[in-house]
């Protein structure tokens, strides 16, 4: 939700959030694990540099 309030000024409470979600189509689903087709070496880059930089950027103390 604060990416909906950062990127479009909008807020939403959570429930509306879904409400909003599901009006345009998009349903909730689960992830589905698929290791055996992983590149290890895709996975240290993304833990080690990717994912830092997605946490440092949707932290609200920016």
């Amino acid at each position: 939700m604060l990416f909906v309030k950062r990127e479009f000024g909008e807020s939403y409470t959570e429930k509306g959030m879904s409400v909003l979600l599901r009006r345009l189509g998009f349903s909730p689903t689960k992830a589905t694990y698929t290791m055996e087709m992983a590149d290890p070496a895709e996975q240290v880059a993304f833990k080690s540099k990717t994912f830092p930089a997605l946490k440092k950027a949707n932290d609200p103390r920016n």
